[in-house]
C-alpha cells in the first residue's frame, strides 16, 4: 500500500465508522446525509443494517482485512442511497439547495470509496473487470467539488454565517472556498499539480474540522447534524489525501 495514502485510508474509515456510531447513538438515519422518509417501510431495521455496514466496513479498512471488498461494498451502498433516497427527494424539491448538498456529499463519499479501492496495490484488486468503474471515482469527486463550489457562489451569504465570527471577511472566504473547490476539481480532471492541490484541499477540510465543526459539536453535542457534518468534512479531506499520490 502506498505510504502516503495510508492516512487517507484510515481517516476515511474512521469517518465511516463515525457515521455508523452516530446512527446508533441517535437511533435514526443521519438527517442530512441519509434522509430516509419516516413513512418508509422497515425504516428502523434498515437504519441498523446500514449502521452495521458502516462500522464493519470501516473496521475492515482500518485493520487492512478485505479492504477492496469493504471499499466496493461502501461504494455500492452509497450509490444505492443516492438512487433510492436522494434522487426522489431531489425531484420533489428541485430548488432546495440543502437537498442537493446532501446528494453530492453522498456522491463524494461514493467516489471516495472507489478511490480507496483504486489506491490499493494492484494485487489487492481481485476483480479486474471493475477497474474502469473504480477509476471513475476521481471524476465523481471532481463533479461533487464543482457543485460545492457553485453552491458557495449561489449561497455565499448563508455560507458566510457558518464561518466563525472571529474570522474577518467571512463573505470573502465563502467565495474563496468556492473558487478553491472549482480549481481543485480542474486539477483532478486535468491531472495538473495534483499532489500540491490535494494537499491544500485536505488541509482546508481538516482546518474546517478543527475550527468550524468541532467547536459546534462541543457547543451542541446533542445535535446529530453537527456530528454528521464533522465526519463529512473529515471524509472529504481523507479523499483528497488518497488522491494526493494517485
Amino acid at each position: 500500500m502506498k505510504a502516503l495514502t495510508k492516512p487517507g485510508h484510515a481517516l476515511f474509515a474512521f469517518a465511516v465508522i463515525g457515521f455508523g456510531i452516530v446512527n446508533l447513538i441517535f437511533g435514526d438515519f443521519l438527517a442530512g446525509l441519509i434522509p430516509v422518509s419516516a413513512a418508509a417501510p422497515g425504516r428502523q431495521f434498515f437504519m441498523y443494517l446500514v449502521s452495521i455496514v458502516f462500522i464493519v466496513t470501516g473496521v475492515c479498512i482500518v485493520i487492512e482485512k478485505q479492504v477492496w471488498y469493504a471499499a466496493i461494498g461502501l461504494a455500492a451502498l452509497f450509490f444505492v442511497l443516492i438512487v433510492l433516497v436522494h434522487l426522489p427527494r431531489n425531484i420533489a424539491n428541485l430548488y432546495d439547495g440543502g437537498s442537493w448538498t446532501g446528494t453530492f456529499e453522498m456522491l463524494a463519499l461514493c467516489a471516495g470509496a472507489l478511490i480507496l479501492a483504486d489506491t490499493l496495490p494492484g494485487e489487492s484488486h481481485p476483480v479486474s473487470g471493475l477497474n474502469f468503474l473504480i477509476r471513475s471515482g476521481r471524476y465523481l469527486y471532481a463533479i461533487a467539488l464543482v457543485v460545492f463550489g457553485f453552491q458557495h457562489f449561489i449561497y455565499a451569504d448563508f455560507i458566510a454565517t457558518l464561518i466563525p465570527t472571529w474570522i474577518p471577511a467571512r463573505l470573502f472566504w465563502a467565495y474563496f472556498i468556492g473558487v478553491a473547490f472549482v480549481g481543485s476539481a480542474l486539477s483532478i480532471a486535468l491531472n495538473v499539480k495534483l499532489s500540491l492541490t490535494m494537499t491544500l484541499l485536505a488541509t482546508m477540510f481538516f482546518l474546517w474540522v478543527l475550527i468550524v465543526h468541532l467547536p459546534r459539536v462541543f457547543v451542541n453535542p446533542q445535535h446529530e447534524p453537527e456530528w454528521t457534518s464533522t465526519f463529512v468534512a473529515l471524509e472529504m479531506g481523507a479523499i483528497a489525501l488518497m488522491l494526493k499520490r494517485k
